[in-house]
């Protein structure tokens, strides 16, 4: 698995374009805010009800 790193901006963009943004925007969003905090892809899967690659890509 590739940990993102994001900076602090990055990082404000990404909580905000999931909460206010809609449909892919948002849900992909959370999978990198999810990445990043350290949640393996297959924990994403499961936790968002995904497959596994989904959550890689």
């Amino acid at each position: 698995m590739i940990k993102i790193e994001l900076t602090t901006e990055e990082k404000y963009w990404l909580e905000r374009a999931s909460k206010t943004g809609k449909g892919q925007i948002s849900f992909r969003s959370n999978i990198v805010l999810i990445d990043n905090a350290g949640v393996s892809a297959s924990a994403i899967a499961k936790m968002l009800g995904i497959t596994h690659q989904t959550a890689l890509s």
